[in-house]
């Protein structure tokens, strides 16, 4: 019996001391679909990026949430 608890409170210990794991990291997931923009550069405006402008404002405002 007495074994049995010497067993048991070196065990306690041992799980006392164990580092809990380590937190995952959070990723973000962006899916995007129209981006307002053109599919090749017609010359009526400049610059031509697409929507590229917003979609970067959009992912930046998103991220720092």
């Amino acid at each position: 019996m007495k074994l049995w608890v010497g067993i048991l409170g070196i065990g306690g210990i041992a799980a006392s001391l164990a580092k809990p794991p380590a937190a995952e990291p959070a990723y973000t997931f962006f899916v995007t679909g129209d981006a307002n923009g053109y599919l090749a550069p017609c010359g009526c405006s400049y610059p031509m990026m697409g929507g590229a402008k917003r979609r970067a404002t959009a992912i930046r405002d998103l991220g720092e949430k």
